[in-house]
């Protein structure tokens, strides 16, 4: 089964030290339980530069160096068995 994600919005990493990661909110159709959620945040914290991966239904919150392709997210996405929409 195909799983659709939608969207991400880039936006620079907010803290109290500037870790140049770019943060990305990602939304992802076909996570409907907790294996889903542990499954996408197993395949997106594979991808290099991903620093930090916050998983939930439907969603995951995602911060990466900023030269990490959106198409490497995508690609870990669709082999885990989800879609980025």
């Amino acid at each position: 089964m195909r799983h659709a994600a939608r969207g991400s919005l880039d936006a620079p990493a907010r803290g109290l030290h500037d870790t140049g990661m770019t943060t990305r909110q990602l939304t992802i159709e076909g996570m409907n339980c907790g294996h889903c959620v542990r499954a996408v945040d197993r395949a997106l914290r594979a991808v290099a530069g991903v620093e930090r991966v916050e998983a939930e239904v439907g969603t995951a919150k995602v911060e990466a160096d900023p030269s990490t392709p959106r198409e490497a997210l995508r690609a870990a996405l669709e082999d885990a068995g989800f879609t980025l929409v």
